[in-house]
């Protein structure tokens, strides 16, 4: 995943324009800002107003904002927050970015457990190609897939090529809600923060949906590429296969 993920996070960086202060660099759920030493960016729940940092004294400790030179100018889709404990601060599309004082080394993803904080992904704004993948030593040819969200990848399985999450888990659909085994059967695929539409992939409620579907990963999986919860006729659950 690291191998495939770095062709892509250097691809990403010599296709588009970056502020000074910002790179992209590989994490397990896929591309992501990061600063210049690599270390990864994340976004806040709480800045619902674009352009507006909720995050100060405290907090801004624990999560410090990515500063951008006092001359800097915003272009595209970078502006700036003006900041009254030092230099402004970069936002991508409106949302400030921030890093997470507790990683040290770069591609650490920790800060994005599930709560308020989440990993500033920049493949799926810009991966608009097809793409394949191959686990790092792998001798199998890369499976290719179309345009598909940042971190999301493909696996061969018993029923042909399906679509995986960043540990190769497939992931699934259904034409009936989980009802009380979401969360704990069926486990939904959370989409981030800054995360928007690529192809078929669309965002319900915070969670990526196939083809309008809401989308999500079997408990009962337990390796790479396994279908165990697809039951064919018998269920209303199918893997999302790659076409």
């Amino acid at each position: 995943m690291i191998g495939f993920a770095v062709l892509i996070g250097t691809a990403l960086a010599a296709d588009i324009a970056l502020p000074p202060e910002i790179t992209i660099h590989p994490t397990p759920p896929g591309p992501a800002f990061a600063d210049v030493n690599g270390l990864t960016l994340y976004v806040f729940d709480r800045d619902e107003e674009p352009n507006v940092s909720m995050c100060t004294g405290d907090c801004a400790t624990a999560w410090p904002p990515v500063r951008a030179s006092t001359d800097a100018k915003p272009f595209g889709d970078w502006t700036l927050v003006p900041r009254t404990d030092g230099a402004p601060q970069w936002t991508y599309r409106g949302k400030p970015l921030y890093r997470y004082a507790l990683e040290q080394k770069p591609g650490m993803a920790f800060g994005d457990g599930g709560g308020e904080w989440n990993l500033a992904l920049a493949s799926w704004q810009f991966l608009q190609r097809n793409t394949g993948r191959a686990a790092a030593g792998a001798k199998e040819e890369a499976l290719s897939f179309p345009p598909a969200p940042g971190g999301i990848t493909a696996q061969k399985s018993a029923q042909g090529a399906v679509y995986a999450d960043h540990l190769g888990m497939t992931l699934y659909v259904s034409d009936a809600d989980c009802g009380s085994t979401c969360g704990t059967e069926w486990l939904p695929l959370a989409a981030p923060m800054a995360a928007h539409a690529v192809g078929d992939w669309t965002i319900k409620s915070r969670q990526w949906a196939y083809l309008g579907k809401p989308v999500y990963r079997c408990a009962k999986d337990q390796a790479k590429g396994e279908t165990t919860c697809d039951l064919g006729a018998l269920g209303p659950w199918r893997a999302i296969k790659v076409d």
